[in-house]
């Protein structure tokens, strides 16, 4: 409450002892919780200690300036800050009914009320109280001030196996901001249950059959709506055709007893039509070599796939620059899956391109090897829709490990890119260029030796989710935002997630953001990068922002950087707010620069608190603890000084064991219990509920 509610209280009493007169009797006061007001609504109030005997009254109150707003409901207005809205008696312990008949066409969404509850005595006397609860007025008159909504693009292809992606971007929520999407994909005989609890989500329907997909929204306010969409998946019921090195193309390749010998005899003979796919399957142990400068083109729509034991089947490409092509972005309806398969350049590491061309809607690469070369996604002109990456490893591209453009709603999970790229050239293992609705999750990316490019870099891209991503031995780990001349990517999401050992070429970042609207970096680990020989980045690095910009960094752990923690070289107008993290430095290793690297117009931009701080061998004092503001050497006291960090502590984390990556709490941390109970952050990297004590505690870890 304000400065003036010692003054409000004393109002209230003498209103309520003009209208009741006065005595020294004095009444117990309410313990009140209620359910959600709406506009035009009842709100039930429950109360568990009441005055038996009195008359109790609950009213609800608001402190506001704008006098205009008085008068005219229910009560008196006992200050030009202050209004009763309405009187509900009842008596004794138990629940009643506020009915505040606001007007519909009042400006009072996400506005604070305060409900507050006086008593009066059968002698007529009055007792105000100073219970209360907070409540945030939602609408009724447009609906529920929640509400959840799927989004799930069609498919030209639900045939079992069917991995389907859900966003649930287009909830919405009047009062506050929606920070929990909780799914049910009424699955219950999935061989891969994985749910999670983000804006956007993917899952794998194993069989066939009719599904309930339900979404559970919650907002800031912990107010929170439900909603379901039906999915049917469907049965296989093409034609199945086999081919073996063993097999002769003149069998009719309907059994493992009768294969077809080659791919082109396969290819040419056994496409579907536009609403029935076949499929094709290559014996496992077995290898082809495709010797044209050509792609090998796959027809579709058409599933490939493997049967037997052993080895994934292998096709191999000797020239540069051919792979397997899984057709245009002609035509909707015509989807190609593949499968359990492995693709190798025989001419070694980085020395070919794509290896897998994709530019078709509705593909899907699950379980496969892409060895030497990368998988290659493009729209063209028009936009492609849905692709599936899942349980792939690609590996040394001369170019990208994972490269897409122009392409919506794509998923990419429990995958593996390492060493794409040559040597000093701006390649990554991911680069996706102007991606709407982009799904990350349990994927690692990796370098190389003599490779210096980024983990993953996003251009231009919205709507994107890391979750349980890492990135190590790169240049730089998660490049944010966009190129010179292209729009800022925007809402971006890196959660639970791994940047750790990057730095090479005179650079070295966890993250990059060059240039975005929207950035949430939440329950990360973000250890041991590291830049060389001297250009200073960070492990966090903004460069620039969209103007109006507002980034989170929350809940992260900060270890032995040999770069500052979080760096700003842009003052653009933008908020960043720098909450529950923990900043840790060791001086084994070399001089640092410090946690923070800004000047004084950053400082601006910068909300910071509820941080634990720690330097092994300095205490808070120490002016060589170095947060590089317009001063360098600044110790924490001084910057303390000056309103930054006002409840965040310096102290010892205590990991359990920093140096094998493992930064659990143990007891006795200085960041236990001393964080901020934040909506969004409301479970650790390790999936723990928070606050697991009486609140939540810093960094990527909650000690249950």
């Amino acid at each position: 409450m304000s400065g003036n509610w010692s003054t409000l209280r004393f109002a209230i009493a003498i209103g309520l002892l003009a209208a009741f007169g006065t005595s020294n009797a004095r009444g117990q006061g309410l313990n009140l919780e209620a359910t959600p007001f709406r506009i035009g609504e009842t709100s039930t109030v429950t109360t568990t200690l009441g005055n038996p005997g009195w008359t109790n009254f609950l009213l609800l109150d608001f402190e506001t300036g704008d006098t205009s707003l008085h008068g005219n409901w229910f009560g008196l207005a006992f200050s030009p800050m202050f209004a009763i809205l309405h009187r509900a008696p009842f008596n004794g312990a138990g629940s009643t009914s506020l009915d505040l008949g606001m007007p519909n066409d009042m400006d009072l969404l996400g506005f604070v009320f305060y409900l507050q509850s006086a008593a009066v005595n059968p002698d007529g006397f009055g007792r105000e109280t100073s219970n209360r609860v907070d409540a945030v007025i939602q609408s009724a008159a447009s609906g529920p001030a929640v509400e959840a909504a799927i989004d799930s693009p069609p498919d030209p292809m639900t045939i079992a196996p069917y991995t389907a992606m859900f966003s649930g971007l287009d909830s919405t929520s009047s009062g506050s901001e929606i920070v929990r999407w909780e799914w049910d994909f009424g699955d219950s005989s999935s061989i891969d249950p994985k749910t999670d609890e983000g804006m956007l989500a993917a899952h794998r329907f194993d069989n066939p059959g009719n599904y309930t997909v339900r979404l559970t929204v919650v907002d800031e306010d912990g107010f929170s709506d439900t909603t379901s969409m039906n999915l049917s998946v469907q049965p296989f019921t093409g034609t199945t055709y086999y081919v073996s090195t063993s097999g002769n193309d003149s069998n009719n390749g309907l059994s493992s007893n009768t294969p077809w010998r080659t791919l082109d005899h396969a290819f040419a003979n056994a496409e579907g039509s536009r609403n029935q796919p076949n499929r094709i399957l290559l014996k496992r142990g077995d290898k082809w070599s495709h010797t044209s400068s050509s792609n090998l083109s796959v027809p579709a729509p058409m599933i490939l796939d493997a049967y037997g034991s052993g080895d994934k089947p292998r096709i191999e490409f000797t020239k540069v620059d051919s792979g397997l092509n899984l057709g245009d972005s002609r035509e909707w309806g015509y989807s190609i899956r593949v499968h359990n398969l492995h693709l190798k350049h025989t001419g070694g590491p980085r020395q070919t391109k794509d290896l897998l061309i994709t530019k078709r809607h509705g593909n899907e690469i699950r379980g496969c090897i892409v060895e030497n070369g990368g998988l290659y996604c493009s729209g063209h002109s028009g936009n492609v829709q849905l692709l599936v990456i899942d349980d792939t490893e690609v590996s040394h591209g001369v170019r990208m490990g994972l490269y897409a453009q122009w392409t919506d709603w794509v998923t990419i999970r429990d995958s593996y890119s390492y060493g794409a790229g040559s040597d000093k050239k701006y390649d990554h293992q991911l680069y996706y260029h102007e991606v709407k609705k982009l799904l990350i999750e349990d994927t690692k990316f990796e370098g190389s030796t003599g490779i210096h490019n980024f983990a993953a870099k996003i251009n231009a891209c919205s709507d994107v989710l890391f979750e349980r991503c890492e990135a190590v031995r790169v240049r730089n780990g998660f490049s944010i935002g966009s190129n010179s001349g292209d729009r800022a990517s925007e809402n971006v999401v890196v959660n639970e997630s791994v940047m750790r050992e990057n730095g090479s070429d005179n650079q070295g970042s966890g993250i990059y953001v060059s240039k975005v609207k929207d950035l949430t970096v939440q329950n990360c680990l973000i250890y041991n990068n590291n830049r060389s020989p001297d250009w200073g980045l960070a492990g966090i690095q903004f460069t620039a922002t969209d103007p109006g910009s507002k980034c989170r960094i929350l809940n992260n752990t900060f270890y032995s950087n040999d770069i500052p923690d979080i760096r700003f070289t842009s003052d653009q107008d933008w908020t960043i707010e720098v909450m529950n993290n923990i900043f840790y430095r060791n001086t084994q290793n070399r001089t640092y620069e410090g946690f923070y690297k800004l000047d004084a117009n950053q400082v601006n931009n910068l909300v910071s608190d509820y941080n634990c701080f720690f330097w092994t061998g300095k205490d808070p004092n120490d002016k060589t603890f170095s947060i590089d503001a317009d001063e360098p050497n600044l110790s924490f006291q001084g910057w303390k000084s000056r309103g930054h960090d006002q409840n965040s502590v310096y102290g010892d984390p205590k990991f359990s064991n920093a140096s094998q990556g493992d930064f659990r709490l143990n007891g006795g941390s200085a960041a236990v219990d001393q964080g901020l109970d934040l909506g969004q952050v409301y479970r650790d990297l390790e999936g723990t509920a928070r606050p697991a004590g009486p609140v939540s505690d810093m960094g990527a870890y909650e000690r249950d």
